[in-house]
């Protein structure tokens, strides 16, 4: 996992979902962390940036189902509970049983009584399952994230995060990066809509619209580093947002039943592809900008294409 910080923001939370030995998420009940500038040595005071041993905050949200939810109701996507307090958008939770059977969500809204996970529960759960936190959580301290000289010096990083928690005494690292910006999904809903308007009715079938865009620039950001362009400061305008368009809607379809849908999978796929070679193979689109991550600034006109596209130094 690889956390990004926001240059100027002050502190900010870093968050991760422990696993144990199996790789399923857990909850634990000790956690301290260290955060390292992996740009120093061993022996340089100013390696460690927060200090091994620091306590970790565990998230101690604990619930219980009112009713039976999750796959063969009536609705997959809402998880009915005792009490909501404690409970934030945007984090991971765990849904339990008394027999061991468990999955994580991670928690899209809050309504009066209820949760409402990102996508659909993949099992059944009953009356008085337990849901309860799973995140823990450390902080990135604002005297680093605020020093024009830590993103200055090596293009904002690398960092590391050392967590060590109860499952395993052996510390899991996770890399940190200060950025000017933070991540892009390139697209919105209704930009996916504009190109299959169709998709509005086929969308909580399979996957939601919002997964899927996520899923989508995921994947080309990957396919940007994968052919050493720095995402976070590579600007390529229509095409890029067409890249993520097309690859959207390839995910969307893909898992329809039909020789037809299958078909129109397949052309998604090749026009994301289309866009995604023309960046990473051929000359770069107009008005490519690609900003040093150093200075934040770029050459005038269009970018031209720098050893493989590898950042400006």
């Amino acid at each position: 996992m690889t956390h990004q910080i926001i240059y100027g923001a002050g502190a900010q939370a870093l968050r991760s979902v422990p696993v144990n030995a199996h790789g399923r998420p857990t909850v634990v009940t000790a956690c301290t962390y260290r955060i390292v500038d992996l740009r120093k040595g061993e022996d340089d005071p100013e390696r460690e940036v927060v200090a091994a041993g620091t306590a970790a905050t565990i998230d101690t949200t604990s619930s219980s189902t009112s009713a039976t939810c999750g796959k063969g109701t009536v609705n997959a996507r809402k998880i009915p509970v005792q009490s909501t307090v404690g409970f934030q958008q945007g984090r991971h939770y765990l849904i339990t049983l008394a027999d061991g059977t468990r999955e994580m969500f991670l928690c899209e809204g809050i309504g009066t009584g209820y949760l409402l996970p990102r996508d659909e529960l993949q099992r059944q759960y009953a009356t008085a399952a337990t849901v309860r936190g799973l995140e823990v959580e450390g902080t990135f301290p604002s005297i680093v994230a605020n020093d024009e000289t830590k993103i200055e010096d090596g293009q904002g990083g690398p960092y590391a995060i050392d967590w060590t928690w109860d499952l395993d005494p052996s510390p899991r690292r996770e890399i940190v990066w200060i950025i000017r910006q933070p991540d892009s999904l390139f697209c919105t809903e209704e930009d996916v809509l504009s190109i299959d308007p169709s998709l509005a009715a086929t969308t909580g079938q399979r996957i939601q619209i919002s997964t899927a865009i996520r899923q989508a620039a995921m994947e080309v950001r990957v396919q940007l580093q994968l052919h050493q362009i720095d995402p976070d400061n590579f600007h390529a305008g229509d095409a890029l947002k067409l890249a993520v368009l097309y690859r959207t809607c390839w995910h969307l379809v893909r898992l329809l039943k039909g020789e037809e849908n299958q078909a129109r999978a397949e052309v998604y796929k090749a026009e994301a592809q289309k866009y995604l070679d023309n960046i990473t193979i051929g000359q770069p689109p107009a008005k490519t900008v690609k900003t040093n991550p150093s200075t934040d600034t770029a050459p005038g006109g269009t970018s031209k294409p720098y050893n493989h596209w590898q950042v400006l130094s």
